[in-house]
């Protein structure tokens, strides 16, 4: 029978390292709208479980210096 639950921490700790991997954001150097989209897809997944589970405790840039809105590195984060 398949589980019905997962680890939310699990998760979390998963997506912070896809979010600081610069190995992911090497595979989409020719495409950078897509890298965004997709960083921003799993940041908005992460945010609402976190939140719908109460334990949304925010995130921090990973580099205050690149963190300009609709860029990769405004994506560049890890939440708590």
């Amino acid at each position: 029978m398949p589980r019905k639950t997962f680890s939310v921490e699990k998760f979390k700790l998963d997506t912070n390292k896809i979010l600081a991997s610069d190995e992911c954001a090497n595979m989409y150097v020719a495409n950078e709208g897509a890298l965004i989209a997709y960083f921003e897809c799993l940041c908005t997944r992460l945010e609402r479980i976190l939140l719908d589970t109460g334990n949304y405790e925010g995130f921090q840039f990973l580099d205050n210096n690149d963190s300009n809105i609709n860029t990769v590195g405004y994506f560049k984060r890890r939440y708590s």
